[in-house]
C-alpha cells in the first residue's frame, strides 16, 4: 500500500469511528463550489466512499458528482463501459413516479437518464441518481459507482435488484455464469 492509500483505506483505529466521505468537509465543498471545474475533473477528486471486502480487497468505489449526465457522458466518451439497465426498470419507475407521494420533482429528463442507464432511487424527500461501471475484472466483484444526490441520504438499496440483474446479464455475455 502506498502512502496515499491511507487516505482511502481504513486503518484498525478507523474501524471504531463513524464513516464519513473522504476528502470532504465544508472547506473542501466551498473550494469545489468556487472553482468551475469540468464534471470529469470534479468526479476524479470527489471520492464518496471506498469499501473493502472481508479479505481486504477493494470492492466498490463510489464517485460523487453534481451533474451525473455530464459526468457519465464524458466518461463514455473516454471509453468507460457501464452496465445496461433493463427497459422494464424504467417502465416500472415511470408508474411509481406517477403514483408515489413525494415533495420533489425530478430535475433531469427521464428519457435521457434511461438512455444513459442511470438508476433512480428515492423517498418522499429526495432522490439519488446512480450508475455502475461494468465489472473491472473477470469476476464481477470490483466496479465503480457514479452517484448524484438530490436531498437523499440513502445508498440506493432500491436499485440493487436491477444492478444484480445487469451483472448477471454481463456474466452470461462473457460466459462466466
Amino acid at each position: 500500500m502506498s502512502d496515499s492509500d491511507g487516505d482511502f483505506v481504513e486503518s484498525e483505529d478507523d474501524r471504531h469511528r463513524p464513516s464519513r466521505p473522504v476528502g470532504g468537509g465544508k472547506e473542501a465543498r466551498k473550494k469545489k463550489k468556487a472553482g468551475k471545474a469540468a464534471a470529469w475533473e470534479v468526479v476524479k477528486r470527489s471520492w464518496e466512499t471506498v469499501e473493502e471486502g472481508a479479505d481486504g480487497s477493494l470492492d466498490h468505489i463510489a464517485l460523487l458528482t453534481k451533474d451525473i449526465i455530464a459526468t457519465v457522458s464524458a466518461m463514455r466518451a473516454r471509453g468507460v463501459e457501464f452496465i445496461k439497465v433493463p427497459a422494464t426498470y424504467y417502465e416500472t419507475l415511470r408508474r411509481r413516479l406517477k403514483s408515489d407521494k413525494r415533495r420533489w420533482e425530478l430535475q433531469e429528463d427521464l428519457d435521457v437518464l434511461e438512455g444513459l442507464s442511470i438508476l433512480i432511487d428515492y423517498d418522499e424527500g429526495g432522490y439519488l441518481l446512480q450508475l455502475f461501471t461494468k465489472p473491472l475484472m473477470d469476476r464481477p466483484t470490483v466496479f465503480i459507482e457514479i452517484i448524484q444526490r438530490n436531498e437523499f441520504d440513502g445508498f440506493g438499496a432500491g436499485n440493487f435488484k436491477s444492478l444484480f440483474e445487469a451483472i448477471e446479464r454481463e456474466q452470461a455475455e462473457r460466459g462466466n455464469l
